[in-house]
């Protein structure tokens, strides 16, 4: 992806946050479109090297960004996410996401990287998105991902298209 094509990408993400485009229904398609977009963005781009000095980014307001978030999406809330676990599979446990704050969160690390594409430089905001991405805000981001695939297809059973699965070989 092209560095301005990612610049937009944020750009569009922190739009849809904060204004909308129309519709709760376009909001939520767009958003699980956005997410998409920016796992793949990440997947593909270079990490650049951590700066010698990061400036210091000014603090946004986490509980204005998540009423945001809340009246944006209105119909999300609490789901279920199992704990981080890679090899202790038993180990692992349920716990509360919520998708307010995971939008929150992924929102307050953009308005960051954009700052930082302003007011510091491009590779220094890209360093900040990714290692904001590593440490904090993508497994929110897989998590949110999963619930509202789970919310799309719990749509469609209570729609009477419950039986939109392809079929197999032997099927």
């Amino acid at each position: 992806m092209r560095d301005d094509e990612l610049q937009t990408l944020v750009d569009e993400f922190l739009y849809l946050v904060e204004v909308g485009s129309g519709s709760t229904a376009a909001d939520e398609s767009e958003l699980a479109h956005l997410l998409d977009r920016l796992a793949l963005a990440l997947r593909e781009g270079v990490d650049p090297g951590e700066p010698e000095e990061a400036p210091e980014i000014p603090a946004r307001d986490r509980d204005v960004l998540e009423k945001v978030a809340g009246s944006r999406f209105p119909g999300y809330g609490d789901y279920n996410r199992a704990t981080p676990t890679v090899g202790r599979l038993r180990d692992a446990r349920v716990e509360a996401g919520n998708a307010h704050r995971d939008v929150a969160t992924i929102a307050d690390h953009l308005h960051a990287t954009a700052w930082l594409w302003r007011r510091a430089d491009w590779e220094v905001g890209l360093w900040y998105l990714h290692a904001s991405h590593r440490e904090s805000w993508g497994p929110a981001m897989r998590a949110l991902q999963l619930y509202l695939q789970v919310r799309e297809s719990a749509a469609r059973a209570e729609a009477g298209e419950d039986d939109v699965s392809p079929k197999g070989p032997g099927d």
